[in-house]
């Protein structure tokens, strides 16, 4: 949707949607399409908001946010027992990891949700590997793949 104008009509309903503090959630298929209004409720109306999907904490005011990383020992990013259960979709989350286990991995953290030091610990090593000159070197087998990913779904005219 980027560059594209939205009708007036859609318009009204995003921003309706933003309206519904209570139940807002950034997951809702429509507030992805369209987020600004929701940004603006936010930060106009509950710069501090409980995603009611995630368990997670919107912070949405510049000066919050600056704070909020200023203190990591106060704001860490490892979600809460509260928040995870929140968040959990039983069968989803039981479904997923029998898939893991199937595969032979179990998922952990992801590096935003880590705290220092193992936050420290695994940029290091991603950092290898993502440089700019390591990726410039797969930069042809990056073009076969993608290529091959697009070639798979382009008559289709959608992926997931």
């Amino acid at each position: 949707m980027i560059g594209t104008r939205l009708p007036l009509k859609t318009w009204r309903e995003y921003k309706a949607l933003a309206e519904k503090k209570d139940s807002l959630t950034l997951l809702d298929k429509d507030v992805q399409q369209c987020p600004y209004h929701a940004y603006k409720t936010l930060r106009d109306e509950h710069p501090v908001h409980l995603d009611p999907e995630t368990g997670f904490y919107i912070i949405s005011r510049f000066d919050d946010v600056k704070a909020v990383l200023k203190n990591p020992d106060i704001f860490g990013n490892t979600p809460t027992m509260e928040s995870t259960l929140v968040a959990q979709n039983i069968r989803k989350r039981q479904r997923d990891n029998e898939i893991y286990k199937a595969k032979g991995w179990v998922p952990g953290l992801s590096l935003p949700f880590r705290d220092e030091p193992e936050h420290k610990q695994m940029r290091a090593v991603f950092d290898k590997a993502f440089r700019h000159s390591r990726v410039m070197e797969m930069d042809g087998f990056i073009q076969s793949c993608t290529e091959t990913l697009f070639d798979g779904f382009m008559d289709r005219g959608a992926c997931d």
